[in-house]
């Protein structure tokens, strides 16, 4: 399994929340929140993933601090 979503980042923005498309290469189930983790400057948590197949959005919200955001999914998801 590999993700097209690998280490994407938003731009920066004041906003309370963003949405990541992540593609993956091939169909994959069981993907939820723990599947991911957060990267970047801020303070952030997943509030939602939603999806089927090889397309998901997965909805994050910030909480604190200003920077970069990114999401990517863990090591040891796959």
């Amino acid at each position: 399994m590999s993700s097209d979503g690998w280490g994407a980042s938003s731009p920066q923005s004041n906003a309370a929340s963003f949405a990541f498309d992540v593609a993956f290469s091939d169909d994959v189930v069981g993907v939820s929140i723990d599947t991911f983790e957060i990267t970047g400057d801020v303070t952030a948590t997943i509030e939602s993933v939603t999806g089927v197949g090889r397309a998901y959005t997965v909805t994050v919200a910030r909480s604190a601090g200003e920077g970069a955001l990114g999401l990517r999914v863990k090591q040891d998801a796959a």
